[in-house]
């Protein structure tokens, strides 16, 4: 992984290699995107066809290689519910 943290280009390249051609996954909004010129962010959603939702933002210094903030947050959709349920936050790091 820390090839990919090297740059945008390579950091963008690892993520939609990790979606791609997955039979878990049904569809994603992730987006990848530069803040900066030596910082880069991925936000958007994962979701399952076992109706679970994968939130997740990463923050990435491109300098330092390294992964400066990240949020991941599992949700289940439950039909009895009628809506999103939250099962499980992964990690909140300033």
């Amino acid at each position: 992984m820390t090839d990919a943290l090297n740059s945008y280009g390579e950091y963008a390249k690892f993520i939609f290699f990790l979606l791609a051609d997955r039979p878990t996954i049904e569809r994603h909004n992730l987006g990848v995107y530069t803040k900066s010129q030596t910082i880069g962010i991925t936000r958007g959603r994962i979701f399952f066809h076992s109706g679970h939702v994968l939130q997740v933002f990463e923050q990435i210094d491109f300098v330092t290689h390294r992964i400066i903030r990240y949020f991941y947050e599992l949700k289940f959709e439950s039909e009895r519910c009628g809506g999103m349920i939250q099962c499980l936050i992964l990690m909140w790091r300033n």
